[in-house]
C-alpha cells in the first residue's frame, strides 16, 4: 500500500497532472483504470475509499503508514487515558485494533507476482499489474527522488509550457 500510494501521489501531484499533452497519450483503457486508482486517494469520511480496498486485502501487505498513525493519533488524543482514575480499557481496545491490523499484515508468508499474470499464486492482489511491454527490467536504484516542489514545477513547464 506504501508503495501504491507513493506511485499515486506522484502521479497526481500538481507539475505531473498539468501535463495535458503528456497525459492524451496514456492509453483510454489505462487512463479509465488510474481515475479509479485516483478515487482510492479521497480523503473524504476519514479515507474511506482507501480503509474498503484495504479491508479486502488479503495479507501479507505493507499497510500505509500514514493512516495508521493518523488513526493512532487520534485515538491517543481523543480519549482519555484514565477515566475516573481508572485505566481507559476502550482506548486501550481501540489501540490494539488498529495495531492489529499492522500484526495481520504478517501473519501470511509472501508470495511474489508472477511476471506473467501480474498475480500472486494465491491469485489475489490489489493490481491486476500487466506485464511490462519493455523487455528491460525497472531497477528502482536509477531513480532520482525530486522533491522540491518549484524544481519540479520548472521541470513541467519545460516539458509543456
Amino acid at each position: 500500500m506504501n508503495s501504491f500510494m507513493a506511485v499515486m501521489y506522484g502521479l497526481t501531484n500538481s507539475a505531473v497532472s498539468r501535463l495535458h499533452n503528456t497525459w492524451k497519450k496514456v492509453p483510454k483503457l489505462q487512463l479509465k483504470q488510474f481515475r479509479k486508482y485516483e478515487l482510492i486517494l479521497d480523503p473524504f469520511r476519514n479515507h474511506d475509499a482507501l480503509r474498503k480496498v484495504v479491508a479486502k486485502l488479503d495479507p501479507p501487505y505493507i499497510p500505509y503508514l500514514p493512516l495508521i498513525l493518523k488513526d493512532l493519533t487520534f485515538i491517543n488524543e481523543g480519549n482519555k487515558t484514565r477515566q475516573d482514575n481508572l485505566v481507559n480499557f476502550e482506548k486501550m481496545k481501540l489501540f490494539a485494533k488498529t495495531l492489529k491490523v499492522v500484526k495481520d499484515c504478517r501473519n501470511q508468508p509472501y508470495l511474489p507476482i508472477s511476471p506473467e499474470t501480474g498475480r500472486s499464486k494465491k491469485g489475489t492482489g490489489l493490481l491486476n499489474i500487466q506485464k511490462p511491454s519493455c523487455p528491460e527490467q525497472f531497477n528502482s536504484r536509477k531513480l532520482h527522488v525530486i522533491s522540491d516542489q518549484r524544481k519540479l514545477t520548472q521541470l513541467s513547464r519545460a516539458i509543456e509550457p
